[in-house]
């Protein structure tokens, strides 16, 4: 347990737009962690395809991959996560997600959030504060997850980062488990970790 002690920052934090091409993702890298995760998740995470992975990207959405930096782990992938704009195409299994039309372009729905089980604490730190930097990017101020209603461990995670539930229990159509949607407001601050500045305020609290 000792070797996993280190200090969490930096990280190296690689974000991607699938249409913008800022970098291609290491997709084997992200789909050996999504394995790891969704294996040691007791069944409250459901393993994505790799196809599906691909249409996310080519769509425009995003994907985050935090490595660590740490010189014992230098290189590794330590925590990902999907990021789907609710108003474009391509994203899958966003069926039920309790957003109005008129509030899909300030929302940002978190999906395939994991963290390798042996970097937890680091791992969550920064992939919440990368996701809240994307959010901004975007113009988003509402970020949105759904999780298992049983998922206890994941409930109590994003809490910790401040989400709070948003809307009832559900049970979205095609799945067999009752949905929890966890939300977080965000509000635009020129200092996130990863040095974005909000360029056009008007916008973002639109």
């Amino acid at each position: 347990a000792a070797a996993f002690n280190h200090v969490c920052h930096p990280h190296t934090t690689a974000t991607y737009q699938g249409a913008a091409g800022v970098k291609t993702i290491d997709i084997n890298k992200f789909m050996t962690l999504h394995k790891v995760v969704a294996e040691n998740s007791n069944g409250f995470v459901l393993e994505r395809t790799q196809d599906s992975i691909e249409q996310h990207l080519a769509g425009s959405h995003y994907a985050i991959t935090i490595y660590s930096d740490a010189p014992e782990f230098k290189g590794q992938m330590i925590a990902q996560a999907l990021i789907a704009l609710p108003e474009l195409d391509g994203a899958s299994n966003i069926e039920g997600y309790p957003i109005k039309d008129e509030d899909k372009k300030r929302t940002a729905i978190v999906q395939a959030f994991g963290v390798a089980p042996e970097h937890v604490k680091c791992g969550i730190e920064a992939l919440f504060k990368a996701i809240e930097e994307i959010a901004l990017k975007e113009g988003r101020t509402h970020i949105i997850a759904k999780m298992n209603a049983k998922n206890e461990p994941s409930e109590r995670m994003f809490k910790k980062s401040k989400f709070v539930q948003h809307g009832d229990l559900i049970q979205v159509k095609g799945q067999t488990y009752t949905s929890l949607f966890m939300q977080k407001i965000i509000e635009p601050t020129p200092q996130f970790t990863f040095g974005y500045k909000p360029q056009n305020s008007a916008l973002i609290n639109s």
